[in-house]
């Protein structure tokens, strides 16, 4: 986490891309995962910010004695303290910028030699490539006092005294060019992207079925896809409204659960986790906006907020079965959280008084995590998730601003692994093919049935995508020499049919078309296999071999013969038409 006195750096006075900031404000950033304008962040103190309203500052050097007093009255305590970002994960480009001679300049790329560039846009605490100090006292002063929330462990902190006494800094002077931006959207996208992301943080550390990993691809995937058919109606209403919060576009909520969620949400952005919170009042709240964006009377709403009165006022005994997840499963989830507000309370306590089926539970922690936030969530929650939510709040903060640079934000990949007979699939999610989180999950019954029939012939290695609802494994076996060949068997998104194939020709580019002859398709389709699979030939795709099996005759199938037969079968043909062993 940081460097030891003897390995204090000296910064080579080349262009970099620092922030300077102060010690309180470093830990606004480190818990909140964002760097940009003081309005993004529920705690600031003034600072460099300050002279240059609204943008978002990369210096490109070190820092002079007026830059620092202009960021900390008080250095002994509130100490300076630089961040220092990685060109490699910034945009390519900038609004504006600083010559070294204090000209103003628009359309600053990256790699343009100036002295400050000037961001209207978010930034977020994955770019950070160090945190700087000025001295050994100050590195260890900080540590020492340390906050449950701050994920200080996630940056790479070190002492850097030549950056903050530079003699190339740039004037403060400079900085009078700067001309003030205003954005009074800023603060309010900023707390719904803080809300958002503690929702999903909470879900990600407490999902164990396949429809919670489902739904947690759905909402850290950009720009939305939509519904999803395999998971339960409540999930998709969830995707729905926090489309809706972050692109501003209104929804048409037909169902009455589904404007009861919406309203619970928006009311929960506009909560400030510092104040007080009455159970009975949000209730009210609730209830009374329900009826005024109702056309018609609802009796059905007025006796659940009656009963739930009841309930918060100790007026109503809680039967056993009042979280069960048989039916209204909004509304239970809504009394729910009315009961446990506090998150902590529905992650740590067995909640065995109130017994909550499993997506009351879920649901319930979703709205918790809306209630208090991501910036105040413990790190717990934040620690190996850092580089998922710090992006994903910038990404909603500017989506919301319709400035969206290219490769911003990068979605998750959510696969399962699983071993032979202990019935548990790990998920690892990751990005970029580094993982950053493993977690036990329970899958469907009949998909465990195969992949654990896979495994017991070998097929170690077998991995399902939980998001294509596929899985694959490369086959590999010996005919003359060591042949590999990809198998795939997919899901349909009812549970109703599964479908093994394996390709024998990938198509690319134009030589991979031009190896499509008539020869080669008479070749493939005078091909008769007495119903154990057929070829199927995609125009400048793929020629591929599959079949389709039900379901309910899986058991009566040898589906590993089926599955060796249509991997040999392909690669066979894959050899003799196209001599080689290209695809695995």
């Amino acid at each position: 986490m940081f460097k030891e006195e003897s390995n204090i750096r000296v910064i080579e006075e080349n262009d970099g891309y620092y922030f300077l900031t102060n010690r309180r404000n470093i830990l606004s950033i480190m818990s909140s995962g964002l760097l940009g304008p003081s309005d993004i962040f529920a705690k600031y103190k003034n600072d460099i910010l300050t002279r240059v309203g609204g943008y978002f500052p990369l210096f490109s050097k070190g820092f002079s004695v007026d830059l620092i007093s202009a960021t900390t009255d008080d250095p002994d305590t509130n100490f300076p303290v630089i961040i220092e970002l990685d060109k490699n994960k910034l945009p390519n480009s900038c609004v504006h910028g600083l010559s070294d001679t204090g000209q103003f300049i628009n359309d600053v790329h990256l790699h343009d030699k100036v002295g400050l560039r000037l961001f209207d846009i978010v930034l977020n605490t994955d770019m950070i490539k160090e945190v700087h100090f000025n001295s050994q006292e100050n590195l260890e002063d900080f540590l020492s006092r340390m906050f449950d929330n701050v994920p200080v462990d996630t940056f790479n902190c070190t002492v850097s005294p030549n950056l903050f006494n530079s003699d190339s800094a740039l004037p403060i002077e400079f900085l009078s060019e700067v001309k003030k931006i205003e954005n009074s959207s800023i603060k309010r996208l900023a707390i719904t992207s803080d809300k958002i992301a503690a929702s999903i943080a909470l879900l990600a550390e407490n999902m164990s079925v396949e429809s919670d990993a489902l739904l947690l691809k759905s909402l850290t995937t950009y720009p939305y896809v939509g519904e999803n058919d395999r998971i339960d109606e409540e999930y998709n209403f969830l995707i729905k409204i926090i489309n809706s919060i972050v692109t501003g576009v209104a929804i048409d909520c037909d169902s009455g659960d589904c404007k009861l969620l919406s309203i619970v949400l928006n009311k929960l952005v506009d909560i400030n986790p510092g104040d007080g919170w009455v159970s009975g009042d949000f209730l009210d709240s609730v209830h009374s906006t329900y009826k005024e964006l109702s056309l018609s009377d609802d009796y059905g709403i007025d006796e659940w907020h009656d009963a739930c009165k009841s309930i918060i006022n100790a007026e109503m005994d809680v039967t056993h079965n009042i979280f069960s997840d048989e039916k209204n499963i909004i509304k239970r989830s809504i009394l729910f959280l009315l009961l446990r507000p506090d998150y902590e309370d529905i992650v740590h306590h067995k909640n065995s008084y109130l017994n909550p089926g499993h997506a009351v539970k879920m649901l319930g922690l979703f709205l918790a995590g809306f209630k208090i936030g991501y910036e105040r969530l413990s790190n717990e929650f934040k620690a190996t998730h850092h580089t998922i939510f710090a992006p994903l709040k910038s990404y909603i903060i500017n989506c919301g601003l319709n400035k969206t640079p290219s490769g911003f934000y990068k979605n998750v990949e959510i696969k399962l692994l699983c071993s032979l007979g202990d019935g548990k699939y790990q998920c690892n999610y990751a990005i970029d093919n580094t993982t950053l989180k493993k977690k036990d999950i329970n899958i469907k019954e009949y998909i465990d049935d195969i992949m654990q029939k896979m495994l017991k012939e070998g097929y170690i290695g077998t991995e399902y995508d939980i998001s294509d609802n596929r899985v694959t494994y490369s086959f590999r076996y010996s005919n003359g020499t060591v042949r590999y060949q990809p198998i795939h068997v997919d899901f349909d998104s009812f549970g109703d049919s599964l479908t093994i194939s394996s390709p024998c020709l990938k198509i690319q580019k134009k030589s991979h078309s031009k190896k499509v002859t008539k020869k080669v398709l008479e070749a493939i389709f005078t091909s008769d296999y007495d119903g154990k699979a057929y070829w199927v030939y995609k125009q400048n795709k793929e020629i591929v071999l599959k079949r389709v099996i039900l379901i309910k005759d899986v058991e009566q199938s040898n589906i590993i013969d089926v599955i060796e037969f249509i991997a040999k079968t392909a690669d066979e043909f894959e050899e003799r038409l196209f001599g080689h062993d290209k695809i695995k």
